[in-house]
């Protein structure tokens, strides 16, 4: 059978009156015409022919049209095959479906052969006219993305040519200049014929500072590439370190045959980071002066004081009248004050100076809860507060640790929460964070119903010498020194702190802490371990 013009149709139908008219119109028409009556046939048919278009009936003996239809479609080449049911169903369901299977048509019988004939030419026009537009628009698609590559690179490299600023240096395999840009002739003081021939070295190289010349070439000619910082003296013999790229270059065999380098010019850079440098050691060391001095007035105020407090207490056990019984007690609490402010002093200047060490000894954290609410319940009551405290049922009670610390953070909030709260209550929670088979973290937080803080000034909180407003110290009392100790002490533990709070409402201020577990209850045993971290 000659080759057809217009392409090559597979008619499946089991009427041979039907296959019968089709094929005799569809050959006139001068379409090569394939008939199959069952869907065995179809499919054989399908893959040793490879057909430009399918006629299908739907009901066929061995399997529905439908199920053809799908099956079709699965083949490798057949998801681009246009298909046209021809069919006896009428209802709209089976069109629907049909053309659901990606059909192109759907035919009713009886049916009139020109008809077919014209609907076959018109897909096939189509399909052959989508195929040209879709290779048209892959090859024009090819060739925008070609071009558009071609302009960024034309773009990038003329960028690079007008705005680089670095040293460019070609060299030979042993190291002689065989091109220089404008940058590096300018960065040495002399002109490119000055340069041209000659190697790097011999205008002067720091090796105390940066590799050498021959450093760089034999790592560049090894490994293909370098990088690091040179040093080397302008004609004026003023030093220049740079930061240094090189390549080694090959010619078409594989073979090296010079190298490239581009280098920036970091010599402010590295003289701001000295300077610095020098600067921070300085501020260091002035700064542990600072903390030295600190701890060591304190200790030496803190031993007078103790002794005037306590000459104090004895005096308050002699028999005096109402008038002395009033200075005395403005003695005893203004006293008391001083002593909390130097022991805040002290604090901060042990860790400032990094001598701050915790015990660990093995505790029971209920006990340790207990011994910080009752320390100021008595004030709580005198201001008619309600103190309660709370430990979640998963937290292991024993534990081991530094129990004076966790205690001195829980004070720090609650005598916070207790100078701002005048009614209402302030709780003690304790929740677990994480936990494995040997450590805890626990999450220590204080609740009142106190002023609250505006949310301006949160961020003053924990900061050394800070309140979060200027008159509360006025108002008050105290250095702005608690937070910031809370806040050393939790980050020594290997925890943090933080604070929820809402003006008029009341805060939460909390810290976390991580904890080993202790084997039984507490034994009151000191370990000789210590430990001193940020």
């Amino acid at each position: 059978m000659k080759q057809s013009k217009k392409g090559t149709v597979l008619v499946v139908d089991d009427e041979p009156g039907n296959l019968g008219v089709l094929f005799e119109h569809l050959r006139q028409a001068d379409f090569k015409v394939l008939v199959a009556e069952d869907a065995a046939g179809a499919l054989k048919g399908f893959r040793r022919f490879q057909p430009d278009i399918i006629l299908l009936d739907i009901l066929i003996p061995d399997m529905d049209g439908f199920e053809l239809c799908r099956r079709l479609k699965e083949k490798s080449k057949g998801e681009d095959i246009p298909v046209i049911f021809l069919s006896a169903l009428t209802d709209t369901a089976s069109k629907i479906k049909g053309l659901g299977l990606s059909a192109v048509d759907y035919i009713t019988k009886p049916f009139h052969p020109d008809e077919v004939v014209a609907r076959v030419e018109r897909h096939l026009t189509i399909c052959r006219l989508q195929k040209q537009l879709e290779k048209q628009n892959l090859s024009l698609q090819q060739e925008i993305i070609e071009r558009r590559k071609a302009e960024e690179k034309l773009e990038l490299q003329a960028m690079l040519l007008e705005q680089i600023k670095d040293s460019v240096v070609a060299t030979d395999l042993n190291g002689r200049i065989t091109y220089v840009n404008e940058t590096a002739t300018k960065l040495l003081n002399l002109g490119a014929e000055d340069m041209i021939g000659k190697a790097v070295h011999v205008f002067g190289e720091n090796p105390e500072k940066g590799a050498t010349q021959d450093q760089i070439v034999h790592h560049t000619l090894k490994d293909g590439k370098w990088q690091g910082r040179v040093a080397i003296y302008d004609i004026n013999r003023d030093e220049h370190i740079l930061e240094l790229r090189t390549w080694a270059v090959y010619d078409s065999d594989g073979n090296a045959t010079g190298m490239v380098g581009i280098s920036t010019d970091i010599s402010n850079q590295v003289r701001a980071e000295e300077a610095l440098k020098e600067a921070k050691e300085i501020a260091e060391a002035a700064n542990l002066a600072k903390s030295k001095f600190l701890a060591n007035m304190s200790h030496e105020i803190r031993t007078p004081m103790n002794a005037v407090i306590n000459m104090a207490r004895l005096l308050d056990d002699t028999i005096l009248n109402p008038e002395q019984h009033e200075y005395l007690d403005i003695l005893l609490s203004a006293s008391d004050i001083l002593l909390f402010v130097i022991n805040d002093i002290l604090d901060f200047s042990k860790i400032e100076s990094g001598k701050l060490e915790l015990e660990f000894i093995d505790f029971d954290i209920r006990d340790m809860v207990g011994d910080a609410v009752n320390m100021i319940s008595g004030k709580a009551d005198e201001k008619g507060l309600r103190l309660t405290n709370r430990i979640d049922d998963d937290v292991f009670p024993y534990l081991h640790g530094d129990p004076t610390r966790l205690r001195q953070i829980l004070l720090n909030y609650l005598n916070n929460a207790l100078k701002f709260t005048e009614k209402g209550e302030i709780t003690v929670h304790v929740s677990l964070e994480a936990e494995s088979d040997t450590r805890v973290t626990l999450r220590f937080s204080v609740t009142d119903t106190g002023l609250g803080i505006p949310k301006d000034r949160i961020n003053r909180l924990f900061v050394s010498f800070s309140q979060a407003d200027s008159s509360t110290t006025r108002t008050y009392g105290g250095t702005g020194l608690g937070l910031a100790i809370s806040k050393k002490l939790a980050r020594i533990m290997g925890g943090e702190v933080g604070v929820e709070s809402e003006e008029g409402v009341g805060s939460t201020f909390w810290f976390t802490a991580e904890l080993q577990r202790a084997e039984s209850p507490r034994t009151g045993k000191h370990t000789d371990q210590g430990i001193s971290r940020e």
